[in-house]
């Protein structure tokens, strides 16, 4: 992975990738050829499904949210939703009281200390 000095481009040029990753910009190649697994599909489609209820569950708690536009607390969200989607299928989902993983998620930026003083 190469990192961009003096250069903030986020995009795709010929076979390369230019991201940005906290904070930084870096580089990276074009795989040469993608294939997707039976599992990575099915993935893929329950990320997108927790990728549009993150957002959208967001906006409806936007006035409670003090920091909505921290990406780290986006992020852990997000992460929370896709744990609970993990444990059923979509063809299973019900509507729950329940909901492990995300019942108890902060949406509080994260302590840079944990309970016992260490640094995270």
């Amino acid at each position: 992975m190469g990192k961009q000095k003096d250069q903030k481009y986020v995009g795709r040029i010929g076979n390369t990738i230019y991201y940005e990753l906290n904070g930084g910009f870096y580089t990276r190649a074009v795989p040469a050829k993608v294939r997707q697994t039976k599992a990575t599909k099915i993935r893929s489609k329950n990320f997108a499904v927790a990728a549009g209820a993150n957002r959208v569950l967001r906006s409806l708690l936007q006035p409670a949210i003090p920091f909505p536009k921290d990406k780290k607390m986006q992020n852990r969200f997000g992460g929370a939703i896709m744990k609970w989607l993990q444990l059923q299928t979509l063809k299973q989902l019900e509507p729950a009281t329940r909901l492990p993983y995300i019942q108890g998620s902060s949406l509080m930026k994260q302590p840079a200390f944990t309970n016992d003083g260490r640094f995270r």
